[in-house]
């Protein structure tokens, strides 16, 4: 491999909920029939949690149903279909054919986005469009689309040859990040603001990255825009572990301030109900990592996995609600974070048929769709 496509690779890793490429075909297996109830961990037997979970699930890559639809420009596998609803504490899990990315429990409605696609007032999200085959580098367009009618309308086309990712739909408009499709165009990175109601954007001011470090946010929380920056290695190889870095940057004043810094792989795994990041810092054999709240600048408390290890996934504690932070995995396991239980396996979903028990096939990865109601 060519020094810029280890390089991107290594971007990719780091800033996961940005740039992830979906995973290949797995070899074919028997199929089994998935079972109606989750496995419930004991840990989960909390009085206050009664309530019913909407779960994703990914259709695995290379099957008839993956290459009839169209994935999702972040690089994840299809979801149309593959989720539905854990009851809780029981564990009883009820498949769903419309089921999709994400759950929208006052409109009973599905979406083929993200939580942070989502408008604030639930009204309309931000589809991202790819060309499934092209020649030139593919470019990402994003349309807004009414929850109700389901209704399109253009909202934002970037530069020829780049991705758009929606890292938040807020109060201030959608916060959304453009990167360059192939690894030979390079890796600059741009945050942009766009206004929904007309479409007019800007980009968001912020300081240039330092000398030989690469620079990227992955998702927003608060007035703040949450990312990593690596130092770029003289030397890139698979076994190489720069040192990353969080970042967070104000996005009304445009400072830029160093949170959490780690040697390897590090994803924003989510956000606690202060809006305070939570880390996942894998280990360098690639086997585990630590889960870690940080609270302020260079001030982390580990957050010990309670029932099981934590297996991360594409999507991580995107949905945070009165009960606490939610998480998928990749071995299908629930797992919710509060500050009175901390990090706690709640239950394990059934995989998809035709499954190898593997916790990296996508077959059983699971991500938490919206809120426990």
């Amino acid at each position: 491999m060519n020094k810029p496509a280890e390089t991107a690779t290594l971007l990719s890793l780091f800033l996961a909920s940005i740039v992830l490429v979906a995973c290949g075909s797995a070899a074919p297996v028997a199929q089994s029939k998935p079972s109606a109830t989750a496995t419930v961990a004991a840990s989960s037997d909390d009085p206050n949690l009664s309530c019913s979970l909407p779960v994703a699930g990914f259709i695995p890559a290379g099957t008839k149903q993956q290459q009839q639809s169209n994935p999702p420009p972040e690089g994840q596998s299809a979801q149309k279909g593959a989720g539905g609803f854990l009851e809780l504490p029981s564990g009883r899990y009820t498949p769903v054919a419309e089921s999709d990315s994400s759950y929208l429990a006052g409109a009973h409605a599905w979406l083929p986005v993200s939580p942070q696609a989502v408008a604030p007032d639930q009204r309309s999200y931000v589809l991202a469009k790819t060309p499934r085959f092209s020649i030139d580098p593919p470019t990402t367009t994003l349309y807004l689309v009414d929850v109700a009618t389901r209704s399109e309308r253009l909202l934002f086309t970037p530069a020829a040859g780049q991705g758009a990712y929606v890292l938040g739909f807020t109060a201030d408009g959608v916060y959304v990040e453009t990167v360059p499709s192939l690894p030979s165009q390079g890796l600059t990175v741009d945050l942009i603001l766009i206004d929904p109601s007309t479409g007019a954007h800007h980009e968001v001011p912020r300081p240039a990255a330092k000398p030989n470090t690469q620079l990227g946010f992955a998702a927003i929380s608060g007035d703040a825009a949450w990312g990593a920056s690596y130092a770029i290695p003289h030397d890139p190889s698979p076994t190489t572990a720069p040192v990353t870095t969080l970042v967070r940057l104000g996005l009304h004043d445009g400072s830029l301030t160093e949170w959490y810094h780690t040697s390897g792989l590090l994803d924003i795994a989510g956000f606690d109900r202060a809006g305070h990041p939570i880390v996942f810092a894998m280990s360098q054999d690639l086997q585990g990592g630590q889960m870690s709240l940080v609270l302020a600048p260079d001030h982390s408390s580990p957050l010990p996995a309670q029932g099981g290890s934590f297996l991360p996934t594409h999507q991580d504690g995107l949905v945070t609600d009165r009960h606490g932070t939610w998480f998928g995995s990749s071995d299908g396991s629930i797992w919710l974070y509060s500050s009175a239980r901390g990090l706690v396996k709640v239950a394990t979903v059934p995989p998809q048929p035709g499954g190898s028990g593997n916790p990296y096939d996508d077959h059983g990865w699971r991500t938490v769709a919206g809120p426990c109601t």
